[in-house]
């Protein structure tokens, strides 16, 4: 009687203790298992690609072009407009355009049909490539190198002629004109302003190659505009910073 009481206890113990078990390993309904629990799921981080950039400048500069009326060197402005690319954030490949059009110096010929001096324009278009030589985080100091092909030629002054009140834009001369190469290296410090901006300060010097226009009795070589020049542009894009 004993031993089958005791045998009773010990059958309900085990239901019961295998009944508890079972309950446990029922994980309830929305909750993760043990294991997952702690997990950690990795963050997706989208980053830019900063091996490459688009940048496009734009600026002024002085120089020296010689100016045959006053048989000196005269300082004159011009303009630069630049688009390239960079890689790496060092290396850079381009094009340079760069016009001293509005520099007005004048020839010793008067036009009698117009009764106006031409005025000498000298435009020059290239590759341009270079790269950070000296990195100062937000400053940067870069040297650059640049080939173009040239033109330079007399034009007609934009102006109304007062005597016959003909539009100047609409004469046809010929004044005649020249093909050069310039090779111009370039030392230029950037200094950042935000993420998308920056100024840009530096040096050229002009080294033509093949000029020899002569109009009159004015007449260009390379020894009469090649010289140092100074610029200051603006620079738009990424990846220089």
């Amino acid at each position: 009687m004993i031993i089958g009481n005791f045998n009773l206890i010990a059958n309900n113990y085990l239901f019961l203790d295998s009944t508890r078990q079972s309950e446990e390993q029922i994980e309830p309904e929305g909750t993760l298992p043990d294991s997952l629990e702690y997990m950690s799921i990795p963050e997706v981080v989208v980053q830019q690609d900063e091996s490459f950039g688009v940048l496009v400048a734009g600026g002024v500069g002085i120089t020296t072009i010689e100016n045959f009326t006053q048989n000196s060197k005269n300082i004159v402005g011009f303009g630069i407009l630049d688009f390239g690319v960079v890689f790496d954030k060092t290396y850079y490949l381009g094009i340079s355009l760069n016009n001293l059009s509005f520099a007005k110096i004048e020839s010793n010929y008067i036009d009698t049909n117009l009764n106006s001096r031409p005025i000498l324009g000298i435009e020059y278009y290239g590759l341009e490539f270079g790269a950070v030589i000296y990195d100062m985080g937000q400053l940067k100091i870069h040297f650059n190198t640049s080939v173009s092909s040239g033109l330079i030629e007399y034009k007609v002054q934009s102006s109304i002629n007062e005597n016959n009140n003909t539009n100047s834009t609409n004469y046809t001369n010929n004044y005649g004109s020249d093909d050069f190469v310039v090779f111009e290296p370039k030392l230029f410090l950037t200094i950042n302003t935000n993420q998308w901006a920056r100024v840009v300060f530096g040096l050229n010097y002009r080294v033509p190659f093949g000029l020899d226009y002569t109009f009159q009795n004015d007449n260009y070589t390379n020894a009469n505009i090649g010289g140092i020049g100074a610029i200051i542009k603006l620079q738009f894009g990424d990846l220089w910073f």
